[in-house]
C-alpha cells in the first residue's frame, strides 16, 4: 500500500524495535489531515509509548501484513529509513527518564540493528 512507501512508515516500525514497543496497532498511529480540503496529508510523529521498553524479546510488529516479529519488522524497513542515524543513539547519554536497563536494551537493539544495515549494504555490493 502506498503508506508502506513512505519513509516515516519504515522509521517507525525501527523505533519501535529500538523502544522494544509493544503497542503499535492499527489505531495507534495518525495522518496529519488538510483542515480545508479534508485530504489525508503525511503520517503524523510517533506517539503512545506507554508500553514501550517491554522486557518481551519477541514482540509482533502490529502494523504489517503479516504475523512478524518486531525485529524482523525493523530490518526489513532499514533500508527505507536512512534518516535514522543509529551510532547517535549508540553514543548519546542515557535520557534521565530511563532506567540503566532500559538504556541498555536500546544501546544493545541499536547495536544489532547497525550490524544488520552494514550486513544489508554489503549484500548490496
Amino acid at each position: 500500500t502506498q503508506i508502506r512507501r513512505n519513509p516515516k512508515y519504515h522509521e517507525m516500525q525501527v523505533c519501535d524495535y529500538l523502544l522494544n514497543n509493544s503497542d503499535r496497532h492499527g489505531e495507534n498511529w495518525g495522518f496529519f489531515i488538510d483542515a480545508d480540503t479534508g485530504k489525508l496529508g503525511d503520517l503524523h510523529p510517533l506517539f503512545d509509548h506507554d508500553r514501550a521498553f517491554s522486557e518481551d524479546a519477541k514482540i509482533l510488529a502490529q502494523t504489517t501484513e503479516h504475523d512478524i516479529p518486531l525485529k524482523k519488522a525493523a530490518f526489513q524497513s532499514l533500508p527505507y529509513a536512512k534518516r535514522l542515524n543509529l551510532n547517535a543513539i549508540r553514543t548519546m547519554q542515557r535520557p534521565e527518564e530511563l532506567t540503566e536497563k532500559q538504556w541498555m536494551g536500546v544501546q544493545q537493539r541499536a547495536k544489532i540493528l547497525m550490524r544488520e544495515r552494514a550486513r544489508q549494504r554489503e549484500e548490496e555490493r
